[in-house]
């Protein structure tokens, strides 16, 4: 009896030496996995601890924390994006190489890690975004802890690519004709070469559409000629010939050249009311259009020309518009995507690297 009580005294004072540096480690005390969720733990023998090891193939692993800085909710499968590439990006190339994975925790079996489908957008031949599907909802001004990196990986096999999981319109034009399912068209738009050719009196729109709030992103590989005069895409309301506010466009404003146009109503004006100027190459080059809401921002060739605020905020859904109207213009689209998108999206940060126990 006495041994029994000497044992249970020695347990009682190592846990009370012992608790402190727990707590500064992050394993507080916990009777539930929700109280532990924040930090993107389990609750384990009555502490918040980090998760088991998603696969032994894989050496490394590093936490990614969303911090929701958009004023709304994010909703559970909305787009993300985790930066790659030099500073200030979280994370390098090696870092997240193409047999890297993107795992989460599932709260809602038993907090089991389950493998995120993820696509990559090349910014640049030093940067990209890995793209993909938020697992869960995270609250205005709140975090979602729940997302590793997993790498270090060996000879495991290269990750499967799900861009046709992650974004709403997809397309690079490998097929011989337009794909019906994606797209409608009207006079000279067609398949050639793989790409989309859309030549003068020539229609192309999106089947599918997004809402304008929360919001939308359109993104274009396109060519065009360098004097086109001619020329409208971005995202527009109708699906039908013509043009019916609201929409927001890069339309050409002279040979070579073109602005931003939104209107949101057929009594409002253009606005900004002195829209930015952008030049056509002639050569490749990339347009990002987002609306969320009120708010527009244009990127070509990764630099920003223009943001901005409409007087109003735009509530309809909104489809990818191409239009040629005449002059010596063809439009050759490369390829295109769009998905949901806020102005002000997660911020994403890392946490320290953590090796695979032995």
């Amino acid at each position: 009896m006495r041994r029994l009580a000497v044992a249970a005294l020695l347990s009682a004072v190592t846990a009370c030496l012992f608790a402190p540096r727990l707590e500064e480690r992050g394993y507080k005390t916990c009777t539930s996995d929700a109280e532990c969720a924040e930090a993107g733990r389990l609750c384990r023998t009555g502490y918040c601890s980090p998760p088991t090891w998603w696969n032994e193939s894989w050496g490394e692993r590093r936490q990614v924390v969303l911090h929701n800085v958009s004023g709304a909710v994010v909703p559970k499968g909305f787009p993300a994006r985790l930066g790659v590439g030099p500073d200030p990006r979280p994370f390098k190339r090696d870092e997240f190489n193409p047999s890297a994975r993107l795992v989460a925790i599932d709260r809602t079996a038993g907090g089991a890690q389950v493998e995120v489908p993820v696509t990559v957008d090349v910014l640049s031949s030093q940067a990209f975004d890995v793209i993909f599907r938020l697992p869960a909802e995270i609250p205005v001004d709140g975090v979602y802890a729940d997302l590793f990196v997993y790498s270090a990986a060996g000879g495991a096999a290269t990750r499967t690519d799900a861009r046709k999981d992650v974004y709403d319109l997809d397309d690079d034009f490998e097929a011989l004709t337009l794909d019906a399912a994606l797209w409608r068209s009207q006079g000279p738009a067609v398949v050639q070469d793989g790409d989309a050719v859309v030549q003068r009196d020539g229609y192309l729109w999106s089947n599918g559409a997004l809402p304008a709030t929360p919001g939308a992103l359109l993104t274009v590989e396109f060519q065009v000629d360098s004097n086109c005069d001619g020329l409208a895409m971005g995202l527009i309301s109708n699906s039908q010939r013509g043009f019916k506010t609201p929409y927001v466009v890069v339309s050409s404003t002279g040979p070579g050249q073109a602005s931003v146009q939104a209107l949101r109503g057929d009594a409002l004006p253009f606005e900004p009311d002195a829209p930015a100027i952008m030049d056509f190459t002639g050569s490749t080059q990339r347009l990002d259009l987002l609306l969320s809401g009120a708010a527009v921002r244009v990127i070509l060739d990764g630099n920003v020309v223009d943001s901005f605020e409409m007087r109003e905020a735009v509530t309809a859904e909104m489809r990818a518009h191409f239009f040629v109207e005449g002059g010596n213009c063809t439009l050759s689209i490369h390829k295109t995507r769009m998905r949901a998108a806020l102005a002000d999206e997660p911020e994403l940060t890392t946490e320290r690297r953590v090796a695979r126990p032995d």
